[in-house]
């Protein structure tokens, strides 16, 4: 067993984390002789002298020939050299042991010298000015288990033990990490938080969270209900902690137009370096933002308050006409808001917020203020609600199949895809109830925190199924409800954190007292204690699930140890529920998630070891997610490709319509009129694409004319034609059409290639009469050598005859 554990030491060593700041010192048996090592600081030559010192340890204890090992003397001896460091900051001591301690012969000496122990720690303390705990872990079933247990309680230590398996010597590894990690750089030690509240506050709870709903209950620790305190662990460099505090705040205390100050926390504490007492108070206190609406002075208001608008929303009133709806304005019931672009918020008196996104068309069917319930109809898109404390929304949807009931202090989105017409809802948090009636029956199903479900208008809500995590993280985002929300799952987290780490202390006290021989235990009272340890630990499982923090990263820590709890305590395996390392596990997950040692993680602070891991979880995330990225600008870029040579190919189909001389070419007054017949064109769903072709073409216009001034060729191929204008080839034809339309979406390109076709079938029709002068004219040109401006009559017949192979019809 020695080998081990200088082996687990050795590794330890090496991925604590430690820094030159902090001194390590050992002390154990070699050569049968009691040797203490001094304390070195924790740098590179120093690991490597420790490492040493471990290798050199042997085994001593019941051997034969052995004058004995006691853990006494060497405690004893570890306080001497304690004394050596004045000037750290914190002070504590590692116990391993993997057997007896003791010979036959000097079986009472640990006992004997215990008092001189207690003495020497005494004096100890009163050198450094600071608390020395020392804690004790047993390796194996062969240890002196009640010394270790007295050492580690009389010097305010922890105690553990584990047996030789993989799993026990996973546990001590955890267990050494965590006790070293809490101690390295400490900075306050002795911390107490007080809370005191104000005028007709009162404090409900302190450092724990029971499922109370007694609203009358107060902190039962304290004799004052307006005041408690709590002892928190030492804090060390960049350990942080969080309190679970519930309140009792009386509606009447609360000030709507202003700040509401609640209680005042402050926590002292012992400064690490120069052992001052230190305290600092700082005020809970509650904002009540402008945008929210008093109940008591607003309740009257049927109306939707609408508190911010982005881009293009509008209202219709239930006679007709459509106004704009700006950031302040309210909606009476009836009226209809449509959000074309960007979003709009919107509230209640009953304080209900309502998100609604873009295309969304929502009809506000009524607004009880007295009762605190509203109705809405939402006719297309998607909307976020989130109800007020004692408020009830009912959401209608495909009218009147299904109705949507959010429930009070409930966090919902529904919403309708435009093309399948399936109904979406997904509730973030709270209860819902989605009520379907058909052929006059009605049929109820239940929506908890953290579900989701769809619905159509043939086909009633399926089976509910958790939130995927794109859905659990949308609602997060700035457009949404991310700073309320984000304050919510920060409590939510701690909260579900605290409870779990309550009920797996709670289960693991019970299991051990269930590992006892009892010999006279009523059958009533085990039934009881197996009822209570699958109640806390079924409900911690209950709780984490139906929590708005029950997809955080942090939550998911918690799960995996409240599922390994359930695995020890109901699981197939009966032997764990009796087995000491498995009961002394849970209590020590209980303690450190209670405590949040540093940061919240229970495996303390991150060794070097688990930083490289967390690096390169973080790198390969990065990974995937990159290759995604790329994977959609593959597939964007094939789509883009492949959309352009459709365009071209469309293009090309035009260009014969428009080449109305049949020279291989299109002019420049052709595409001009073009144009300018476009301008024509009164389609609404068209105006915005004509204008910004209209603007491409009079910037490009402009340098086709400044190039023909100047008997140049253009930026588009423009050559000179041979009437004196300029034109443009297939190839040249098509990058312009392709410039002018290349703002243009797939389905406005497709509106404005069919205009375009019409328009350029017209034109072909009406410039056929001035195509074939152009023609002629164009001939009489290369008919006329000398320039003269006529042609002989005699030379036009014989040109004729020469064509006709006879005499031209208009001689005879």
């Amino acid at each position: 067993k020695i080998a081990t554990v200088r082996e687990i030491a050795t590794l330890l060593l090496k991925v604590v984390g430690l820094t030159e700041l902090d001194k390590i010192g050992i002390v154990g048996w070699v050569n049968n002789t009691l040797k203490s090592f001094p304390l070195v600081p924790a740098d590179k030559a120093g690991l490597e002298l420790l490492i040493q010192q471990i290798n050199s340890l042997r085994p001593v204890g019941n051997h034969k020939g052995s004058s004995g090992s006691s853990i006494v003397e060497a405690l004893i001896e570890s306080m001497k050299r304690l004394r050596d460091a004045v000037d750290s900051t914190s002070y504590e001591v590692v116990v391993f042991s993997d057997g007896f301690d003791s010979t036959s012969e000097t079986k009472y000496k640990n006992w004997m010298n215990f008092n001189e122990l207690l003495n020497q720690h005494k004096e100890t303390e009163e050198c450094l000015r600071r608390f020395v705990r020392v804690h004790t872990f047993a390796l194996g079933g062969e240890c002196d288990k009640y010394l270790l247990k007295a050492v580690s309680s009389r010097f305010r230590g922890d105690y553990s033990t584990a047996d030789q398996s993989q799993e026990g010597l996973s546990y001590l590894r955890s267990w050494f990490l965590r006790h070293i990690a809490d101690q390295r750089s400490k900075v306050a030690t002795n911390c107490k938080l007080t809370v005191t509240c104000r005028p007709g506050v009162t404090l409900r709870q302190i450092g724990s969270y029971d499922l109370v709903f007694d609203p009358t209950y107060t902190h039962q620790h304290s004799s004052d209900p307006s005041m408690g305190e709590i002892l928190l662990d030492d804090f060390s460099e960049g350990h942080s902690s969080n309190v679970v505090i519930t309140l009792g705040v009386p509606e009447t205390n609360v000030q709507y137009v202003d700040k509401t100050y609640l209680a005042d926390v402050e926590i002292s504490f012992v400064d690490a370096f120069t052992g001052a007492m230190c305290s600092d108070v700082q005020t809970v206190e509650l904002n009540m933002s402008n945008s929210n609406i008093s109940r008591e002075l607003h309740g009257w208001l049927p109306q939707l308050y609408t508190t911010a608008t982005e881009g293009s929303v509008y209202v219709s009133g239930a006679g007709g006409g459509t106004v704009p709806l700006l950031g302040g304005d309210l909606v009476d019931p009836r009226d209809s808001v449509d959000v074309k672009a960007g979003m709009c918020r919107a509230m209640t008196s009953d304080n209900t917020q309502y998100v609604l996104c873009e295309r969304t068309v929502m009809v506000v069917n009524s607004i009880d203020g007295e009762a605190m319930r509203a109705s809405v109809t939402l006719r297309k898109g998607s909307m976020f609600v989130a109800t007020g404390q004692q408020a009830e929304l009912d959401i209608h949807v495909i009218e009147p199949m299904h109705v949507v009931t959010v429930e009070a202090h409930s966090h919902v989105k529904v919403g309708i895809d435009p093309v399948s017409g399936l109904v979406s809802v997904n509730c973030m948090d709270g209860h819902t109830y989605v009520t379907t009636t058909r052929k006059e029956e009605e049929s109820v199903m239940e929506l908890l925190s953290l579900m989701q479900t769809q619905m159509s208008d043939k086909v009633g809500p399926i089976t509910p199924w958790t939130l995927e995590e794109s859905s659990y993280s949308e609602w997060f985002e700035d457009k949404v409800m991310a700073s309320y929300l984000s304050a919510m799952l920060h409590i939510g987290i701690h909260v579900s954190r605290t409870v779990c780490a309550q009920w797996i202390g709670a289960a693991a006290e019970w299991l051990r007292k269930g590992s006892w021989d009892r010999v006279r235990e009523s059958q009533g009272n085990r039934r009881c204690r197996e009822f209570l340890t699958r109640f806390w630990l079924r409900e911690s499982k209950h709780f984490l699930t139906n929590n708005i923090s029950g997809l955080a990263i942090e939550t998911e820590h918690v799960r995996k140890y409240v599922d390994k709890t359930i695995n020890i305590a109901l699981g197939p395996d009966k032997s764990k529920r009796r087995n000491e390392t498995w009961l002394f596990h849970l209590l020590t997950v209980s303690q450190a998630l209670f405590s949040e040692r540093a940061k919240g993680n229970i495996d303390s602070y991150d060794t070097p070891l688990q930083k490289r891991l967390h690096t390169e979880c973080a790198d390969a995330k990065a990974k995937e997610e990159k290759d995604r990225e790329e994977a959609e600008q593959n597939r964007q870029r094939q789509l883009r490709d492949s959309e352009a040579s459709r365009r071209e190919n469309v293009l090309a189909a035009v260009f014969p319509l428009s080449d109305m001389d049949g020279v291989g070419a299109v002019h420049f007054t052709a595409i001009q009129q073009t144009i300018s017949a476009f301008e024509d064109v009164k389609d609404a769903a068209l105006q915005d694409i004509i204008n910004l072709v209209t603007e491409k073409w009079k910037v490009i216009s402009s340098a086709l004319q400044k190039a023909k001034t100047r008997r140049e060729v253009g930026n588009y191929g423009a050559k000179h034609d041979m009437t004196g204008g300029l034109s443009l080839n297939e190839k040249d034809f098509i990058r312009l059409w392709l410039k002018l339309t290349g703002d243009c979406d797939t389905p406005s390109f497709n509106l404005l290639l069919e205009q375009l076709h019409g328009i350029v079938e017209e034109l072909f029709m009406l410039n056929e009469g001035t195509r074939k002068s152009r023609a002629v004219f164009s001939l009489f040109r290369k008919w006329d050598n000398e320039g003269i401006g006529h042609l002989l009559y005699g030379e036009v017949v014989d040109v004729l005859r020469a064509v006709h192979g006879g005499e031209p019809y208009f001689v005879q």
